[in-house]
């Protein structure tokens, strides 16, 4: 049996169902019911699935579980719940400023130690090992050029709250290496173990840190709890900790003949692995670059996005960007030019059938009001007027009639302003703004993260967003609300 029969037969039984009358109510046959709740037949259509629960009068609780064991049956439970981790790291995506950052250990060392350190000292808790941590670092970010080696993984909430909240004096470096599993493996709560990695590690992006994550692959069980005394490792200039998985005990070494080894056993190890990402800043550092880096060269890959606003650029012709853009920017011809290019070619696509958006209702109805492009830098432009406005709401009703152009609805209706996650030229890209105020280009070059990802996009459900005549219905109401002048 299913996990579906299995919890139908089990609420059948408990409320004391009639399968008669839940075949007459469903508009079904005796056989094929008996079949769906022996297991014997593939889950049933969205429709009678959505009859049978009708007829259980299950509560709100029971009929999530309902649900989940209905979608389960259908795609199976490892991609289920990787679907599931893709939707919940979109819809929990941290925004500018949003880390939190650790409480400081009420553990102290004392002034003697920190004037003589010994050349090695035991950590035997959790609070002792924080404390250390939390000096070392704050330490090593305070020095005119730092540097920190961290061989863990991002499971150690202390230390990369830590990390995130640090605001160096001059420069720091830091390089991490880290384990990624070859296959899909779930943490305890059904989180896709490579994804909660991503999760952990992104506030330190968020940071604007120099951070440079590689990766080996291998069992994590395997490599961190099978009889490894201290397989955890982190480096500052001077010092080192070594520790168990469970960051618990460990040894603080302060002779820098022991720091100077291990930082030449952390890079042969760093050297042979690979980039997990490439971090691109796009602005205020490369304005010239910024549709260059962004442009989708290729006519054959097909393009999905997905943004809280929607993207405009198919829609632009040459006399209205013209109209809008700031032509008295630095570099503002040539970036003129290569936004032409790149507006140019998601025409292109768009035409071809080779471009997918997703966006949301909240994002549409705030350009509608304000004029405002969220996805261009604000000194690229000036705010569209309400005929402007106009042009491109027609295009993108045009967009939503063909089904090119989706908008979201829950649990992704509320899309964080912060994300655009696009899927192109077989690649994966994040942009995103940083607490610096910085537009950021994430281009995630591990495969495994690619794959999930272009599942997720490529497979979501079509109750996550409104029906072409919906969405259409959605787009035509604010044409007419621009039309009566209620935004100016």
């Amino acid at each position: 049996m299913s996990i579906f029969s299995e919890m139908l037969s089990e609420y059948i039984r408990e409320k004391e169902i009639k399968v008669f009358s839940l075949v007459k109510y469903c508009g079904t046959d005796r056989s094929t019911m008996y079949k769906i709740i022996n297991g014997k037949r593939n889950p049933p259509t969205p429709e009678l699935f959505q009859k049978i629960a009708e007829f259980l009068h299950l509560t709100p609780v029971e009929y999530q579980h309902f649900e989940e064991a209905w979608k389960i049956t259908l795609t199976g439970h490892d991609v289920y719940y990787r679907r599931k981790s893709v939707e919940n790291f979109i819809s929990y995506f941290p925004s500018p400023a949003s880390v939190s950052i650790p409480d400081q250990p009420d553990f102290h060392i004392s002034e003697e130690t920190r004037r003589s350190p010994q050349a090695a000292s035991t950590i035997t808790s959790r609070q002792q090992l924080n404390t250390h941590l939390h000096h070392m670092l704050l330490t090593e970010s305070g020095k005119k050029s730092g540097k920190i080696a961290l061989l863990l993984q991002p499971d150690y909430d202390f230390l990369f709250g830590l990390l995130s909240s640090l605001k160096p004096s001059g420069s720091l470096k830091i390089q991490h290496l880290l384990c990624i599993t070859g296959k899909d493996t779930f943490t305890d709560q059904n989180y896709l173990y490579n994804l909660s990695c991503l999760r952990k590690i992104f506030p330190l992006y968020m940071a604007g840190l120099d951070y440079v994550p590689r990766f080996f692959y291998d069992q994590i069980q395997s490599h961190y709890h099978n009889f490894n005394m201290f397989p955890c490792l982190i480096l500052t200039s001077d010092q080192a900790l070594m520790c168990d998985p469970e960051y618990k005990s460990g040894i603080l070494y302060n002779s820098l003949e022991i720091v100077e080894l291990l930082w030449k056993e952390f890079l042969s190890f760093y050297d042979k692995c690979s980039s997990l990402f490439t971090c691109a800043p796009l602005f205020p550092e490369s304005p010239d670059a910024y549709f260059d880096i962004l442009l989708d060269t290729t006519d054959q890959d097909l393009f999905i996005g997905i943004q809280p606003e929607s993207c405009f650029t198919p829609f632009f012709t040459p006399s209205l960007l013209n109209e809008i853009f700031n032509h008295d920017i630095p570099y503002g011809e040539k970036i003129l030019q290569s936004a032409l290019k790149s507006f140019d070619n998601n025409r292109r696509k768009l035409l071809l059938g080779k471009f997918i958006l997703y966006f949301t209702e909240e994002g549409i109805e705030y350009f509608a009001r304000t004029g405002l492009i969220e996805e261009f830098p604000r000194m690229f432009y000036t705010p569209l007027n309400p005929d402007q406005r106009l042009q491109l709401l027609n295009a993108v009703l045009s967009s939503c009639q063909d089904g090119a152009y989706r908008i979201l609805k829950h649990p992704l209706g509320h899309l964080p302003a912060n994300l655009r996650l696009y899927i192109r030229n077989g690649q994966c890209c994040i942009s995103f703004i940083n607490n610096e105020m910085k537009i950021v280009l994430l281009q995630i070059l591990e495969s495994s993260f690619f794959a999930t990802f272009q599942d997720y996009m490529e497979n979501m459900e079509t109750s996550c967003y409104y029906t072409e005549e919906e969405s259409s219905a959605i787009i035509q109401r604010l044409i007419d609300r621009l039309h009566t002048g209620e935004w100016q």
